[in-house]
């Protein structure tokens, strides 16, 4: 009987950023390997995570033996709350497209814990193989965006503890895009763990400076998310008091933590 794949990704294209890159080419890849009659349930959401770009994409498409469900949900801008309110819309948007259906495998890609731990619900009562794509450990996370510690702590054990190690510990395989996660999962001593990291796009490779560029000043640019977990605003401002007038840093890119570099 042919095999039916069931893929989240809360991030997948045409939204920008490295978790939609990353699994609109997996899926790609997949197409090609799996046969005609099988096929890939891709449930993602509607692009939503920079508020100041406005991209549109259909709720439904098939691509051959492909089938993209895009589940409405508030645009966030990388902000705490309003991500955790757009993830309920996601999570409740996945029970409704695979209630009463039959799946084979289950393939989550999480920078959010969540996205694997919905995952883990599907896969283990109906005893069907889960592999996980882990691109952040968000209950390590924590310690880091809740500057509280007496409840940061806590509330990091708590999420390792009911949503983190059952999801990790059911998965067949694991793969991280990290080798500093490794040491994290050394829990698992039954899965499987594997490394690919995002990668480079060959739009990048064999790039040359633009020859009309001036001498002086020399300009170091970033292009990407400029969110907690970048710390731009930990190094950039500093680092340029340090260089002086010699350097220019040009900043291109959104995220909840870009107000911390404008000056105000």
């Amino acid at each position: 009987m042919p095999r039916r794949i069931l893929y989240l990704s809360y991030y997948f294209e045409p939204d920008l950023g490295a978790g939609s890159f990353r699994n609109s080419s997996l899926v790609q890849k997949l197409q090609n390997q799996i046969q005609n009659d099988e096929e890939i349930y891709v449930i993602a959401s509607t692009p939503n995570r920079y508020h100041k770009t406005e991209i549109l994409a259909p709720l439904y498409e098939e691509r051959g033996n492909i089938k993209i469900y895009r589940i409405n949900v508030p645009q966030h801008s990388n902000g705490f709350i309003r991500q955790v309110i757009s993830f309920m819309y996601y999570t409740v948007g996945i029970y409704k497209i695979v209630k009463n259906q039959k799946f084979d495998l289950v393939f989550a890609s999480t920078s959010k814990l969540m996205t694997a731990y919905i995952a883990y619900r599907i896969a283990k009562p109906n005893k069907i193989p889960l592999f996980l794509d882990v691109r952040d450990l968000f209950a390590e996370n924590l310690m880091e965006l809740i500057k509280i510690q007496p409840l940061a702590k806590p509330l990091s054990y708590f999420v390792k503890y009911f949503f983190e190690k059952p999801s990790f510990r059911y998965a067949a395989h694991i793969n991280v895009n990290s080798e500093g996660f490794i040491p994290s999962l050394n829990y698992l001593n039954k899965t499987s763990i594997s490394f690919y990291p995002n990668g480079i796009d060959d739009f990048f490779k064999g790039q040359s400076q633009n020859p009309d560029l001036p001498n002086f000043p020399k300009v170091i640019c970033y292009a990407g998310n400029i969110g907690e977990a970048q710390g731009l605003d930990l190094i950039v401002p500093e680092l340029a008091l340090n260089l002086g007038d010699s350097f220019q840093f040009k900043i291109i890119g959104d995220g909840s933590a870009i107000h911390k570099l404008k000056i105000k």
